[in-house]
């Protein structure tokens, strides 16, 4: 297959070829990966593990478009990520690639439920695209205080509510698009 052909339909959700990152220059140069080859089919579960400093974050975020790699290629659901424009890089990442980072990225100025609608009105849609009067997962499971939780700002929120509201953001970023 060419480099700029894509996979056959039916074919990885997820590959890359001859994936290499190096960050800096001369002895200073560090090869945080090299030449990884990997095929994830659709419906896969894919656990990236090792010792810190191995590189898992660095695959992950070359995986997601947040950063480009040395050499190599990158393929998400048959389009070559690696090749894309920058534009296009951020629609595809807002569109088809979900993150949940351990930091959660949440926006300290909105409440949850904000925060669980910004992808519907980044990419131009209601926030009523959103399951429900309120995103899914915005109020969480049950009612009550976890309810009242959707209206304060993120920085007033259990970690573990933060944790939710980050999987809520990018379940309701799949249900917008499917």
């Amino acid at each position: 297959m060419s480099s700029s052909e894509s996979p056959a339909r039916g074919g990885p959700a997820l590959r890359t070829r001859a994936l290499d990152k190096r960050y800096g220059h001369g002895d200073g140069e560090v090869r945080a990966l090299e030449g990884v080859d990997l095929e994830v089919t659709r419906g896969e579960a894919l656990a990236v593990m090792g010792p810190s400093g191995c590189g898992k974050s660095t695959l992950l975020h070359l995986l997601g478009g947040l950063e480009r790699p040395s050499s190599g290629e990158v393929w998400v659901a048959g389009r070559r990520v690696d090749a894309l424009s920058e534009k296009a890089l951020a629609r595809m990442r807002r569109e088809a690639i979900g993150f949940v980072f351990q930091a959660f990225h949440l926006m300290e100025e909105l409440t949850a439920v904000e925060n669980v609608e910004l992808p519907a009105l980044l990419a131009g849609r209601s926030p009523g695209a959103c399951s429900g009067p309120t995103p899914a997962g915005a109020d969480g499971p049950g009612g009550g205080a976890r309810r009242r939780c959707g209206a304060r700002r993120v920085q007033r929120v259990r970690r573990g509510w933060r944790q939710e509201r980050g999987l809520a953001r990018q379940r309701n970023l799949r249900q917008q698009h499917r």
